[in-house]
């Protein structure tokens, strides 16, 4: 028995032995196929998290970008450690002509340069990279060139050349893409104005020549940003010509705010007229193309030439058979998040056990397990886009913009001439997330309890998307909302839940739960009863609820009045949450797949509600008259 397993070790330290040889005669060769191999994923998936929302691809897509630096850095680092004397070794001729190839996939596929944002602000660490890797590689193609008989000396030094120029590229793209250069990009040039000591000059000279001088003003009508005829951009090649055409116009100067930088009157002005007098397709037509060149600027021909359509529809034919998009400009998802169904569990999670074994990240990884997403319907869209457009008409000062970014229901309220206490409560005195919370428990409770089987209300359907659409910012992406306890609140109110479930083990269906809660006698304020150190807002927002369903009851109000009351509150609370948020956390989301949340953000500054604007018309020009 001793000399079986005595053999059997044998055996193994061979094999281990023999899978070492080749491992040391294969390893830059693996390597560089291995580096290969991410760059193609990279070039097929890079571009795809533009506009698929899939944590899947997320994760393929960050463990590559990770993964090909720094195989491609291990390989160069072997080959410059395994440099040999050609004329004793003629095969490291032909594996150093692979260093200039691992400099060009250092360079990264044209695809994604920057897996986020962040990584645009290390572009200095990436210049120190450069240096390095571009001394190695020179330094292995240096040893090659010993043996002076090889003809693949001129195949090598094309394709250093190339890989200097194009890891020099990414370097240099990632320095405009930091936020520091970015904005630097966008600022205009130093105006100094009017000429003040010249124009007094002349005003002295003529006044010593006697004449009365006066001042006048110098009118000026701004230009409009798209004076443009359609038959100047006309081409059926195209489709969308129109609105990729306007969208570019709009993203030269819409750019700035991104950057947190301002619009000037003239073009916060031009711009309020061109939506207002346009549809809601091409409103976020134009927005979605702006959004799309944020990510990649898109170049657009605005003439026609049967060369460039022949080549747009080679690349069109050759996209389509490879199942690649080019139409699609972000996910046009709205993800869900719902917190009856998140305290129910009506779907195990898989593998429970192994992820509760990694306690820390069990919770976040729960929530992302009952995220779903919807499509955005176009009638939200056409809704979001008329109670703008009504919006807008008063957008006409800084006052009446700064009154109407902080409208998030309110305004709503008082519209419909709605004056229950608890609505308005739920509204005005209370903070933002608390407000989501209310609502969005409400909305659930209302939406079970209300006999909807024969009917289908289209505003129905849209408070309830955008209901978990708000929950799912205030859970998953906090970071996009106003500043709050929000994710305290929504912790006690699942314990407050799980509390009421625990006690009623029969109810397993989110109908079941809210007609339950609904039972619960609401009558005495639960702050009353349990004091403020629990932040959980179940019962408040019972109240609410049932003030909401006593419109029908005692204001005499239909179905129809409630539910497009409630999906107007909530396009508000919308509006104001993409207004909160900063231009650099819109941007962070393009990579995403996008958020409905950044296009409405867009929309409003398009149609003038914004704050980010001057508040000045420009130079005061005056003239001198003479008399």
């Amino acid at each position: 028995m001793l000399l079986v397993v005595v053999s059997s070790v044998i055996k193994s330290n061979q094999i281990i032995s023999d899978l070492v040889k080749v491992w040391n005669v294969l390893e830059v060769r693996i390597l560089v196929v291995v580096s290969l191999t991410l760059q193609t994923i990279l070039i097929f998936f890079g571009n795809r998290r533009k506009y698929i929302a899939n944590a899947w691809l997320q994760l393929i897509v960050w463990f590559t970008y990770l993964s090909a630096d720094w195989i491609a850095t291990v390989a160069l680092g072997i080959l410059s450690k395994d440099s040999k004397d050609p004329s004793t070794d003629p095969n490291f001729i032909v594996m150093a002509i692979w260093a200039p190839f691992l400099l060009v996939h250092l360079g990264g596929p044209d695809t994604i340069t920057a897996y986020s944002l962040e990584d645009n602000e290390l572009w200095l660490r990436h210049l120190l990279e450069l240096f390095y890797q571009v001394a190695v590689a020179l330094y292995v193609v240096y040893k090659s060139w010993k043996w002076k008989g090889s003809h693949l000396h001129f195949v090598t030094i094309p394709v250093l050349v190339a890989g200097i120029i194009k890891y020099g590229e990414r370097t240099w793209s990632l320095r405009s893409g930091s936020s520091k250069n970015f904005r630097e990009s966008i600022l205009p040039p130093p105006d100094p104005g009017p000429n003040y000591a010249k124009f007094m000059d002349h005003y002295t000279e003529k006044k010593a020549e006697g004449y009365n001088v006066t001042l006048g003003k110098v009118i000026e009508n701004p230009p409009m940003l798209l004076g443009h005829s359609q038959g100047a951009i006309a081409n059926d090649k195209i489709p969308d010509v129109s609105s990729l055409h306007d969208g570019f116009c709009f993203f030269k100067i819409f750019k700035c705010l991104f950057a947190d930088l301002i619009l000037s009157f003239q073009d916060h002005r031009s711009s309020q007229i061109f939506f207002q007098t346009t549809d809601w397709k091409h409103a976020f037509q134009v927005v979605e193309v702006e959004l799309g060149l944020i990510w990649a600027i898109l170049w657009l021909s605005k003439h026609k030439n049967w060369g460039v359509d022949l080549l747009y529809k080679s690349i069109s034919w050759f996209q389509k058979c490879c199942m690649l998009s080019h139409t699609r400009r972000w996910s046009n998802l709205m993800s869900q998040f719902n917190l009856i169904r998140f305290c129910l569990k009506d779907e195990s999670v898989k593998c429970i056990t192994i992820l509760k074994l990694i306690f820390h990240f069990y919770p976040s990884l729960e929530k992302s397990y009952y995220q779903d997403t919807e499509i955005v319907p176009p009638e939200l869209k056409e809704l979001i886009f008329e109670q703008l457009k009504v919006k807008s008409e008063e957008a006409i000062n800084i006052e009446a913009c700064k009154q109407l970014c902080a409208d998030r229901g309110d305004r709503v309220l008082e519209k419909w001439r709605c004056h229950d206490g608890d609505i308005k409560r739920s509204i005005k005195e209370v903070e933002f997330d608390q407000s989501i919370l209310l609502w969005h428990i409400a909305t659930d409770l209302c939406y079970y309890s209300d006999d909807l089987n024969h009917v289908s209300f289209q505003s129905c359907e849209i408070s309830k998307l955008l209901s978990n659409y708000m929950l799912y910012l205030l859970v998953i992406c906090p970071f996009m909302l106003p500043n709050g306890i929000g994710q305290i609140r929504f912790e006690d109110t699942c314990a407050e839940v799980d509390e009421l479930l625990k006690e009623r083990k029969y109810i397993s269906e989110s109908d079941q739960a809210c007609k339950m809660i609904l039972r619960v006698n609401t009558e005495i304020p639960p702050s009353e009863v349990k004091g403020d150190r629990s932040k959980s807002v179940l019962f408040d927002a019972c109240r609410l609820a049932k003030s909401l369903q006593s419109l029908e009851t005692e204001e005499n109000w239909s179905k129809e009045q409630k539910w497009e009351m409630m999906s107007h509150v909530w396009v508000e609370m919308l509006c104001h949450a993409a207004n909160q948020c900063r231009g650099l956390h819109h941007g962070k989301q393009l990579s995403k797949g996008g958020e409905l949340l950044t296009h409405v953000w867009l929309l409003m500054a398009h149609l003038g509600i914004t704050e980010q604007f001057q508040i000045s018309r420009g130079h005061a020009r005056e003239k001198l008259l003479l008399s």
